[in-house]
């Protein structure tokens, strides 16, 4: 019988970086359970209707449970999870810095009629 020996630094990092991984996780859903609530009322002192607010509170999710499978099946399919993980998260961050500096508020209101 044969035992296979485990290096503890290999196991050490698996364990930080899911830690890591962990506590973005945690921070992105805190941030969001916060700001989430005011976005209805945030739209509706800009003047949109309720059927424009639904609208616009159902488009993160739609996209999101569309993409999914997409980001699900491209890392099963290169085994990069940390990587497409990473690259995901870099690019939510650079599309939140843009979208808070472009103005959007009134971009929001032309896309929406």
């Amino acid at each position: 019988m044969t035992t296979k020996k485990i290096d503890p630094t290999h196991a050490t990092r698996k364990d930080r970086q899911m830690l890591i991984l962990r506590g973005m996780n945690f921070w992105q859903y805190a941030i969001l359970a916060v700001l989430a609530p005011f976005l209805p009322l945030y739209f509706a002192n800009l003047g949109y209707s309720s059927s424009q607010i639904g609208f616009l509170m159902m488009i993160g999710p739609f996209v999101a449970s569309m993409i999914q499978p997409f980001w699900g099946y491209l890392s099963d399919r290169l085994q990069t999870v940390k990587k497409i993980i990473f690259w995901l998260w870099i690019l939510a961050i650079i599309g939140s810095v843009l979208l808070f500096n472009s103005g959007a508020a009134i971009h929001l209101h032309s896309v929406s009629y």
